[in-house]
């Protein structure tokens, strides 16, 4: 799936009442936006079965496991181009792959932007604490190796985790980095998105998972439960630990947005927060072009992503 050319659409009055948000920037005047094409919610077998060009690049970005790989699409022309590290989901479990986040690298790559959509262990393939978040500082240390080859700008990378793999923004755009997981020498991230995912780890942990998993695999990932190893949590606390990012957009549609008083904590630290809720309650419409849900925060994606 690759759109050519520039194509302007303005939201019908229909598409804003199944949204709200706490956004005010405008809409990006250059941004490509497919017309929506799709009604019908999407499931996850269904969106990985949706076309998408080929990578560019498919590459390891570690030696331990199959599952760190990751694959990098360029936008046409010369460059440099901001780059989005894109993050998959799937319980922390085998549910999702790097080929899932084909349709919007392709969406990217036809706005400017470049991406590295990534795998990494999971639980069952080797992800148990700490190894996943290793893998997912690992997979952005690599962008420097790519930047090397290829018309990457490292100093607009954005962090883009959709449900489990949100983990990755949340961990990789914290104000201090955390010594345990590697994290020292990464490049530096301006800007982030949650896609339906929790913000606070620690809450979540100890909720009722089977609506959404088969298996709650959140305590093998971190290494116990808050009260075990509440260290392990606060790491992901954004809102606590601040963020260095300078722009944070956080996207509900099942797993509700985080209180008003963790929004204006990461406020309190300089970012930018914008918040946008999906009335729809479709958890993978958003990662597909020609959906409703992905008209609604696309342009707020788009910002995060060009490092705007």
């Amino acid at each position: 799936m690759r759109w050519r050319g520039k194509q302007a659409i303005l939201a019908t009055a229909s598409m804003v009442l199944l949204a709200s948000c706490t956004a005010t920037d405008p809409t990006p005047p250059d941004i490509f936006l497919p017309p929506v094409t799709f009604s019908e919610p999407f499931t996850p077998p269904q969106v990985a079965a949706l076309p998408a060009s080929e990578p560019v690049l498919v590459e390891n970005y570690a030696e331990q496991s199959a599952e760190q790989v990751g694959m990098l699409r360029l936008p046409e022309g010369e460059g440099s181009f901001p780059v989005a590290m894109l993050v998959h989901g799937g319980c922390w479990r085998d549910f999702g792959s790097p080929a899932d986040f084909g349709p919007i690298a392709d969406w990217l790559a036809a706005n400017g932007v470049a991406s590295w959509s990534v795998g990494y262990r999971e639980i069952g393939s080797g992800g148990e604490w700490p190894n996943l978040f290793i893998d997912l500082a690992t997979a952005l240390k690599h962008i420097g190796s790519l930047a090397e080859r290829y018309p990457l700008d490292t100093n607009r990378i954005s962090v883009i985790g959709h449900s489990a793999g949100a983990a990755a923004p949340l961990l990789l755009s914290m104000e201090e980095p955390a010594s345990e997981i590697g994290m020292e020498g990464l490049p530096e991230v301006v800007s982030a998105a949650v896609l339906d995912a929790p913000v606070l780890l620690g809450a979540f942990a100890q909720q009722d998972m089977s609506g959404l998993c088969s298996e709650t695999s959140l305590p093998a990932v971190m290494g116990g439960l808050p009260g075990v190893v509440p260290d392990n949590y606060a790491m992901l606390d954004a809102a606590a630990e601040g963020v260095s990012v300078e722009r944070f957009l956080i996207v509900e549609a099942v797993e509700p947005l985080p209180g008003a008083a963790v929004v204006e904590a990461l406020r309190a630290k300089g970012a930018i927060v914008e918040t946008i809720s999906l009335t729809q309650k479709r958890h993978f419409d958003m990662l597909v072009p020609g959906t409703t849900d992905f008209a609604l925060i696309a342009p707020a994606l788009l910002r995060v992503a060009r490092g705007e």
